[in-house]
């Protein structure tokens, strides 16, 4: 089994990132396009005046991340939570995150 261990580097406006799992091996994620509301996040992107500022990795209640897989590798895809990303004022009015989905660049 893989999981996620910590969230290394991101790009520019979260347009890719960096995540180190637990056997010390870096998977690099880059954007695809907008996701489902309704998707589990694995990741948070945090934003101040629009300007990402940390991703953080999403736990489950016991504190395990939840981007992880049985076998080797991270999974081909993982789903990002916009949190206070002003880009889109109409989520924002209604407080929804927009979600954005990511995939392997590298593997």
């Amino acid at each position: 089994m893989a999981v996620a261990r910590v969230i290394k580097d991101i790009g520019p406006q979260l347009a890719w990132l960096t995540i180190e799992d637990d056997h010390g091996r870096e998977w690099r994620y880059r954007r695809v396009g907008a996701a489902d509301t309704a998707e589990v996040a694995h990741v948070e992107g945090h934003y101040v005046q629009g300007h990402p500022v940390r991703a953080v990795l999403v736990r489950d209640n016991d504190g395990h991340p939840l981007l992880q897989q049985p076998g080797s590798g991270l999974p081909r895809t993982l789903i990002i939570d916009q949190v206070d990303d002003p880009t889109n004022p109409i989520l924002s009015v209604l407080h929804i995150d927009p979600k954005e989905e990511y995939e392997l660049a590298d593997h």
